[in-house]
């Protein structure tokens, strides 16, 4: 059996820096083994993906996403029921990401693995994302500048979302699940700060969860408490405008949404082992 060798060069588009792909069909076996010089992220919609790296067989069902890196020897076969998105990058775009993005332990650990294990997503997640890689196809082809900005874009969540944690070993599958779609998102909701000043009644009216569902779910995959969880995102506002702006503390712990002064003094000093005045004056002299 010869294997098949594929460049960047012949498969990726130079303007879009990027191949996109659907497939449905039964592959053409005399194509694998194949090993290529770019990176390659392969989602399986429906039905699933029998995937061989080196000598390690996946049968990968719907909701998989299998990360594929330059020199990762690989063959696919693809059930008549089956089908898969393949998004294809040149190594320099993801090696630059990584290198802006992130430290070198986690590209050392990406490259140091024999392969990247399959992230297995849910069905909400797998919609999502099935959804933002189709609605490339709605971008007019001449628009390739745009085409490009969107599929960095798309690089970048999928990575930060599903696996980079895989890639640092601070989080494998069988360890601890992916926080769900809906936790990701109130999770990134709160980072407004009207939001966060609401704390845990925005969670619930945001989510449509009970108290009870959503205490579960922040001790299942955050280990910590929603108001402690709160907490610390208000707190690390306060801190972060103490050091950038002039404002006043008290201003400051008001805004964030402290209504107990005394309680914000305490919860302060907890964290930082400072008063917030002596947090302010030390980071402005040292």
């Amino acid at each position: 059996m010869v294997l098949k060798v594929i460049n960047a060069y012949n498969t990726i588009d130079p303007e879009t820096e990027t191949h996109y792909a659907y497939y449905t069909t039964v592959f053409n076996t005399a194509q694998y083994p194949q090993v290529h010089d770019f990176y390659e992220i392969a989602l399986v919609t429906d039905g699933s993906l029998r995937f061989t790296m080196g000598e390690r067989i996946l049968n990968l069902p719907a909701g998989s996403l299998l990360w594929v890196r330059p020199g990762d020897v690989h063959s696919k076969a693809l059930p008549e029921n089956g089908a898969h998105i393949n998004l294809a990058f040149p190594a320099g775009v993801v090696n630059n990401l990584f290198e802006f993005l992130y430290d070198k332990k986690i590209y050392h650990d990406m490259m140091s693995r024999s392969y990247c294990p399959p992230v297995e997503l849910s069905p909400a997640e797998c919609r999502s994302l099935q959804q933002k890689m189709t609605s490339l196809s709605m971008i007019p082809p001449d628009r390739k500048t745009k085409i490009r900005t969107q599929l960095r874009l798309l690089l970048a969540e999928i990575v930060n979302s599903y696996l980079v944690e895989v890639f640092h070993g601070e989080k494998e599958k069988e360890e601890r699940a992916s926080p769900p779609l809906w936790l990701r998102e109130a999770l990134a909701d709160l980072e407004r700060l009207s939001n966060l000043t609401e704390g845990t009644d925005f969670l619930r009216k945001s989510t449509g969860k009970t108290k009870e569902h959503i205490c579960r779910s922040f001790r299942k995959y955050l280990n910590a408490t929603p108001s402690d969880y709160i907490y610390s995102l208000r707190l690390n506002y306060v801190a972060n405008m103490l050091l950038h702006s002039d404002r006043e503390i008290l201003d400051l712990a008001y805004e964030a949404g402290f209504e107990n002064i005394s309680y914000f003094y305490k919860k302060f000093k907890q964290a930082f082992h400072v008063s917030p005045r002596k947090f302010r004056e030390k980071n402005e002299t040292g």
